[in-house]
């Protein structure tokens, strides 16, 4: 298997099991802050931020709610009125597959990508994000 296949597994991977993590939690589940942690629905809205962000850097277009610019970076913890899991959770859908479909171009994996020294490119990028989603 070539790394571009194997990425696109992975990314495949790691979208259905992130989705299937989640796909029985309650609204009361999803806004809940045990021990004061993030809820769950800030970390899907925080996970396709990024996903989003990726985009950007990127240079590809990467649309979003304007209330996610504030809800879900780094810095942020979910306190607030988010949006239902049910639209973040689809948020994240609509993400992975705008990522999913370039997987399979090379010149869009090597896309140079800024306003990060984490990764230059954006197959890079998806590596990256990748293990922001563990």
């Amino acid at each position: 298997m070539d790394w571009q296949t194997s990425l696109k597994t992975q990314w495949q991977l790691s979208t259905d099991r992130f989705l299937k993590a989640i796909e029985d939690v309650t609204p009361e589940e999803a806004a809940a802050r045990p021990q004061d942690l993030t809820p769950i629905t800030w970390q899907v809205g925080h996970t396709a931020y990024y996903d989003n962000i990726l985009l950007r850097r990127a240079g590809l277009t990467a649309e979003m709610p304007a209330s996610y610019e504030e809800l879900f970076p780094i810095g942020t913890d979910g306190r607030g009125a988010l949006p239902s899991l049910d639209e973040v959770r689809e948020f994240f859908r609509e993400s992975s597959r705008r990522i999913a479909a370039l997987l399979d171009d090379p010149e869009a994996l090597a896309r140079p990508t800024e306003g990060t020294a984490n990764y230059s490119t954006l197959g890079e990028g998806v590596m990256y994000v990748l293990r922001h989603r563990r």
